[in-house]
């Protein structure tokens, strides 16, 4: 099956399930970490085997779409779960997933098809003023479902707010096995086309999250999250759409690049 993967402008939004956030209080608060104790490693291997809603999670419920409200994700002007980063060297685009770390070092982890190790990324805001925020400093990216993991390291934090931008915080992160059992309602936020939420389908044996949602080129890379008696649990990173079901929204875990470079997600 085709896949194609999503940089360059944008994916689309499903189900909105949470609300915006638009104060800018917690971003002198200092970092929350998010520990979980289930992780694996990824290989590889090129495998093809502010409104708060409450979303059902039945396998037929219908997809939510909502994208005017985050219409800002497109110049944040700072880093921010979503909002668009841009690769300088490449002229391209993606959506900031998550603020990660490793003992002093903050990253965003984010696709790995967003670019180039050695390849700098900045934000804009909606002036047009654009600032350097880092460097990509590892890539991982297997066409046709394989790993598709990047990180950019943080020059500072001067321009980074790690929380979602929702009422709600992050409580934590599902590994693989706690999606299929719980089988939550599953969201992404990306700049492109805000945020959508759709019912969990499966996963592959490559780590990859499908779930019911829009998506459109420059949402890759921007954070997926489950949705748990209204909490937030980290899920993963928009990967890529496939065009023959162009409602199966396909999703790296992030369980896999936790193991793999010993990451810490931040909630603040």
């Amino acid at each position: 099956m085709f896949s194609s993967p999503l940089s360059g402008c944008g994916l689309y939004s499903a189900y909105s399930a949470l609300s915006p956030y638009t104060s800018s209080s917690d971003d002198d608060e200092e970092q929350e970490d998010i520990h979980h104790s289930h992780s694996t490693p990824f290989t590889d291997d090129d495998t093809d085997d502010d409104q708060t809603f409450s979303p059902d999670g039945s396998s037929d419920s219908p997809i939510y779409h909502s994208s005017e409200e985050w219409a800002w994700l497109n110049y944040p002007g700072k880093v921010i779960p979503g909002g668009q980063i841009i690769n300088i060297d490449q002229s391209t685009a993606c959506s900031t997933g998550w603020i990660v770390g490793r003992e002093q070092r903050r990253f965003i982890l984010t696709a790995g098809h967003c670019g180039h190790v050695g390849n700098r990324f900045a934000v804009s805001d909606s002036q047009g003023n654009q600032t350097t925020i880092g460097e990509m400093v590892e890539s991982t990216y297997i066409q046709t479902g394989g790993a598709d993991y990047g990180l950019i390291e943080l020059y500072n934090t001067n321009y980074v707010t790690a929380a979602m931008p929702f009422t709600q915080k992050l409580h934590g992160w599902l590994s693989l096995d706690e999606l299929n059992d719980q089988r939550p309602r599953v969201c992404h936020l990306g700049f492109r086309t805000g945020q959508s939420c759709g019912a969990y389908l499966n996963y592959t044996q490559s780590g990859i999250i499908q779930f019911r949602g829009y998506v459109d080129h420059g949402d890759s890379g921007g954070p997926v999250y489950g949705l748990v008696d209204d909490n937030i649990y980290a899920t993963g990173i928009i990967s890529y759409l496939q065009p023959d079901d162009s409602t199966r929204v396909s999703a790296q875990s992030i369980e896999p690049a936790i193991q793999r470079w010993g990451l810490t997600i931040y909630a603040s």
